[in-house]
């Protein structure tokens, strides 16, 4: 199973409409959409944060149990590999950063930067604090978050064996995040003075806690595609689940009583199934396989494209319009493919070989140790 979902591009597939829609979110914020119905699309597009969590957890696991029974070190090669993975662009993201709008106040340093933030940033700690998460890199809260998930997914990998204890860990997941507010509002208790209070609203939202039930759904998907895969009335009530879902989130678009990027999550879970159950090449197309190849990339590299589109002052040819922001959008993704494409080839790709190098190094020298212990 998990050979076949890779050959296919599956994940990827699911990583390309992830970035597509962030890309949606970000666009129009520099050039808004006139009809309504373009403005729902971009509402949906919020949260393509939540499907690359869902898709991370998913293939996390299937990478983990593929691996577990071949490597002598699983831990602590899962950690070599997401570092050698994440770090190098990060890294570089965030010198680039620094170099290109310095330290000065901001929306979200409005203290300005400082060395610890730039510390925290580097070391990927930045998720644990509200004037840190966002402040050196921007849209780096998703990334801190998956950090920290990454934490803790060892203890998974060990506890978690079968649909039962997957959703034991939701039910977990989901009464941590029900006290994180109230948590988040005891730490940071008289830290931040009124004006700067939207810096904790944010962050309880922006942090594991207020993430850790759709990295669950994830983790429920896997094993979902584990157990029912071939079974098309799964297939056929996890749809109907997801039409449940979106329903909610569109007639109540701002009801507190719905948490919608958690309903969202169910959603977003329910249409991986799906797709991992029926294999439609037409949504998992060459081109969307690609995009999600160098999702993170995109990811990281847009705010460059959309900073630099506004700096040019480029936004003054494109109108508030449907067209207007349609054009904008496609400008301003294919520029962003094509700088990622160079920065997915000449520093991730470096860094996962490097990552790959340092583990097949690491698990000759286990080995021999191992041959050379006596009996």
């Amino acid at each position: 199973m998990i050979r076949k979902l890779q050959k296919q591009g599956y994940i990827d597939a699911l990583r390309g409409y992830a970035i597509l829609g962030v890309l949606l979110v970000h666009s129009a914020q520099q050039v808004p959409p006139a009809s309504h119905v373009l403005k729902l699309l971009r509402n949906f597009g919020i949260y393509g944060v939540q499907l690359f969590y869902v898709v991370s957890a998913l293939a996390l696991f299937m990478s983990w149990h593929f691996r577990n029974d071949h490597e002598l070190s699983p831990v602590r090669n899962f950690f070599i590999r997401r570092l050698f993975r994440i770090a190098p662009m990060f890294w570089v993201v965030t010198v680039a950063f620094l170099a290109l709008y310095g330290t000065a106040p901001g929306y979200w340093a409005p203290n300005g930067i400082h060395g610890w933030q730039i510390v925290g940033t580097l070391l990927f700690v930045n998720g644990f604090h509200p004037e840190a998460i966002n402040a050196v890199v921007p849209g780096g809260w998703s990334v801190a978050v998956e950090m920290c998930f990454y934490l803790i997914l060892p203890l998974l990998f060990c506890s978690i064996k079968n649909m039962r204890t997957a959703l034991g860990f939701l039910a977990i997941s989901l009464g941590i995040y029900i006290v994180s507010p109230t948590l988040v509002d005891s730490l940071f208790a008289g830290t931040f003075p009124s004006r700067q209070q939207y810096l904790l609203e944010s962050f309880k939202y922006q942090n594991l806690m207020g993430q850790l039930p759709v990295f669950a759904m994830g983790v429920v998907t896997y094993f979902m595609v584990r157990d029912f895969s071939h079974s098309r009335v799964a297939a056929k009530t996890a749809l109907g689940v997801a039409g449940v879902m979106l329903v909610l989130v569109a007639v109540f678009p701002k009801s507190p009583l719905i948490h919608h990027h958690l309903t969202m999550g169910v959603l977003l879970a329910s249409l991986t199934f799906t797709l991992a159950c029926y294999q439609a090449k037409r949504v998992a197309n060459l081109l969307i396989v690609f995009i999600g190849k160098i999702s993170y990339s995109m990811y990281l590299t847009q705010f460059f494209v959309i900073f630099t589109l506004r700096d040019l002052r480029v936004l003054q040819y494109f109108s508030r319009t449907d067209w207007g922001w349609l054009a904008y959008f496609l400008i301003a993704t294919i520029l962003i493919i094509m700088v990622s494409t160079l920065t997915h080839r000449y520093i991730e790709q470096p860094g996962i070989r490097l990552g790959q190098k340092l583990i097949a190094h690491l698990e000759l020298t286990d080995e021999k140790r191992a041959t050379e212990a006596p009996a």
